[in-house]
């Protein structure tokens, strides 16, 4: 949260920097091709006989995505964004002689309102955002190597999602969440932005005593056309 609230105090100097500049009303639609570097957080909550145990796996990996804003009402400039995202997302964990892997795999559909910042005598077009986002996850597995710790050479792997690996801590296939971020288009082409999707609903979840949730953010390069 510090650093959303970072770079969208950044967006706020910038705009202010500008206030002297007459403000344009630009309501022309845009699309937009999407490469971000991801990096995620799985916080987990287990309460085992009264006591509980905290977890913060930390992920990272890439997104590629797609973006169109149509024009809500000539009026201001003010977009309905729609597009679709896939996300892959990895970390390995070294603890007591067991390495650990985990690989996580979604697409995303958000569906965001954004309002477009423009300046008369500037190349800069500074765009907030913030909407629903739908995830629908593909791939979510583990590999565990014991063989440091076992006599011969032996690897658990689990499906997330398959109850048969998991029994109660199945993970979810869907989750809903928010979409929150800002970008700035540099001349026509060029867009640089960060976004923040923290889930709503659970990744794996028993009772409110034992769950997982996740979150992920985005520095994001675009190209508009």
């Amino acid at each position: 949260m510090k650093k959303i609230t970072f770079i969208l105090a950044a967006f706020a100097a910038l705009f202010t920097a500008e206030a002297n500049a007459q403000l344009v009303n630009d309501t022309d639609g845009y699309q937009r091709f999407e490469a971000s570097f991801a990096s995620g957080n799985m916080h987990s909550e287990v309460n085992l006989m009264g006591l509980t145990e905290k977890d913060d796996e930390k992920t990272k990996g890439f997104e590629l995505g797609y973006v169109k804003g149509i024009n809500i009402t000539t009026n201001m400039p003010l977009f309905l964004e729609l597009g679709g995202n896939f996300t892959f997302l990895h970390n390995k964990n070294e603890d007591h002689g067991i390495t650990t892997k985990l690989t996580m795999a979604n697409i995303a559909i958000p569906v965001d309102v954004a309002y477009k910042f423009a300046f008369s005598s500037s190349n800069f077009t500074i765009l907030p955002f913030i909407g629903p986002n739908f995830k629908f996850n593909l791939i979510g597995k583990t590999r565990a190597d014991l063989s440091q710790i076992a006599e011969e050479d032996y690897k658990n792997k689990q499906n997330l999602f398959d109850k048969d690996d998991m029994g109660d801590n199945t993970a979810k296939r869907f989750q809903f969440g928010m979409n929150i971020g800002a970008g700035v288009n540099i001349g026509k082409i060029l867009y640089v932005g960060y976004k923040l999707q923290p889930d709503f609903i659970r990744y794996m979840k028993i009772d409110s005593d034992n769950y997982s949730k996740t979150r992920t953010q985005y520095v994001t390069i675009g190209i508009n056309f």
